[in-house]
């Protein structure tokens, strides 16, 4: 779905994913205790999740 509204919106935001296995260390400072969980950033600071 995320992936859908990215290119429907078309550079109106940016989405990434990242590898919680592989990147442990940023998965740690984010406190995620689900996968997936999603975040939104707004001039680099998160704002709101789920």
């Amino acid at each position: 779905m995320l992936e859908r509204l990215a290119a429907q919106y078309n550079g109106q935001f940016t989405l990434a994913k990242v590898d919680c296995d592989a990147e442990q260390m940023l998965a740690s400072q984010f406190g995620l205790r689900a996968i997936p969980t999603v975040y939104l950033f707004q001039n680099g600071q998160p704002v709101d999740g789920f």
